[in-house]
């Protein structure tokens, strides 16, 4: 990819900021799940509520306009378009406080999701940019900090507010930090801007005419089918997101099936999350790099490596009761289980990806990552919790499908020199 030069400093400082609006992010994101257990209570709802809450309702407009706006990263001032977004995902989360019911709530939701959508096509790309190609994956990794710092935050701050001032003001609170912080984004410039000015190219696109994201999003189908491997990694990760979908049950099944007090039970799952998958996306990406350069494998084996550990520990801790120590360590790796993948699985969507249009396909995998992947998961384990009759085998057994990853990626390193050769000559 033709980049121009980024100072160290400008690049990282860059990520940084990029990384503080993906915990903000999450955090808005997460807080259903967090106080999911004074909203059922109050607006009277089933485990497949809050599933489409924290799952279908957000996630379904953040991916379908994650795409159309994943085209306009392509063509945009990226930095623009983040600050609308989010400044809309926080004014929205804000108001979800006032939600007097399922509908109301669910509403507010799909307005946070579209305006989170603006936020990681084109941060990723603009990372993907400034980085050098063998930083990529750690930087991806980084980036990524924010699903954990973000989880994390949320647990810890509607711990400690929620007592006090109630669910609602909660949401207002915390969707207030994010309107503040818009300003913020105003002092960094896209790099592409930058790009273009030393190049002394056509100045950067500030409008897009629907015929033109019509003719962006026609693409994805032939750079899919010049990319098997782009396709089987995608699938991968969504494998890899429906196990993350039934840890958005988490904080019921700890306090209904393992008899924590909800006080303990966010403070636990904050604690864990925040160490563990922060650890988890840094190591995740770090471990991609090295397993790279110094086996000379493709990274995405540290994410099969990493799931032949992480997987039967995930089984143990489902079932062993949380007095023994080894419900407490199995935690600590399956933290660090949900986050390890990111750096590996996204930096190779987006090296396998033309370079006009790497928005374009971030977004469109955050489609299939969201609307198959975790959503979906956030359904299917109360849909077996109920076949069953048990949430812990409904959580467990969502969870086992993340090794369905595996005869993917496999497949995908396969198949990826053809898929390289291909994409080069597309760019």
């Amino acid at each position: 990819m033709s980049t121009s030069p980024q100072p160290a400093a400008t690049r990282w400082f860059l990520l940084a900021f990029l990384t503080l609006l993906n915990v903000v992010s999450f955090i808005d994101r997460q807080i259903i799940s967090a106080l999911q257990v004074p909203i059922r209570n109050e607006l009277k709802l089933e485990d497949l509520g809050i599933g489409l809450l924290s799952g279908y309702a957000f996630a379904t407009f953040y991916s379908v306009m994650g795409l159309y706006l994943g085209v306009l990263a392509d063509r945009v001032n990226r930095i623009r378009l983040i600050a609308i977004g989010l400044f809309l995902w926080s004014g929205m989360t804000a108001l979800s406080g006032m939600a007097r019911s399922f509908e109301e709530l669910a509403l507010a939701r799909i307005f946070v999701g579209v305006g989170e959508a603006t936020l990681t096509p084109a941060a990723l790309s603009m990372l993907s940019e400034v980085f050098p190609a063998r930083q990529r994956s750690l930087a991806a990794g980084i980036y990524y900090m924010g699903i954990p710092l973000g989880v994390s935050f949320a647990f810890l701050l509607t711990g400690m507010l929620e007592p006090t001032y109630g669910w609602r003001k909660c949401f207002l609170m915390l969707g207030v930090i994010g309107v503040l912080l818009t300003g913020v984004v105003f002092l960094f410039r896209d790099p592409r801007i930058r790009r273009d000015l030393l190049s002394q190219s056509s100045p950067p696109r500030t409008s897009i005419g629907f015929g033109q994201v019509f003719h962006s999003m026609m693409e994805i189908p032939e750079v899919l089918a010049r990319s098997p491997a782009l396709v089987l990694t995608m699938i991968g990760g969504c494998m890899l997101n429906i196990a993350v979908g039934a840890t958005y049950h988490d904080m019921t099944w700890m306090k209904v099936d393992r008899h924590f007090n909800p006080a303990v039970a966010a403070a636990s799952m904050s604690f864990y999350f925040l160490i563990g998958g922060g650890f988890g996306n840094v190591f995740g990406g770090w471990f991609g790099a090295w397993i790279e350069r110094r086996m000379h494998v493709h990274r995405l084996w540290s994410v099969i490596l990493s799931l032949v550990v992480c997987v039967p520990v995930l089984a143990v801790f489902r079932l062993m009761p949380p007095a023994h120590p080894l419900f407490w360590i199995c935690y600590a790796v399956v933290s660090v289980s949900v986050t390890i993948y990111y750096g590996p699985v996204f930096s190779t969507v987006l090296e396998l990806s033309p370079d006009h249009l790497k928005s374009t396909m971030m977004a469109f995998f955050l489609i299939g990552m969201n609307l198959l992947g975790a959503s979906l998961g956030a359904v299917i384990a109360p849909v077996i919790t109920t076949a069953t009759g048990s949430r812990t085998k409904g959580l467990l057994i969502t969870g086992l499908i993340s090794v369905l990853a595996v005869p993917l990626f496999l497949a995908a390193m396969k198949m990826m020199k053809h898929s390289q050769e291909m994409t080069n000559t597309d760019t």
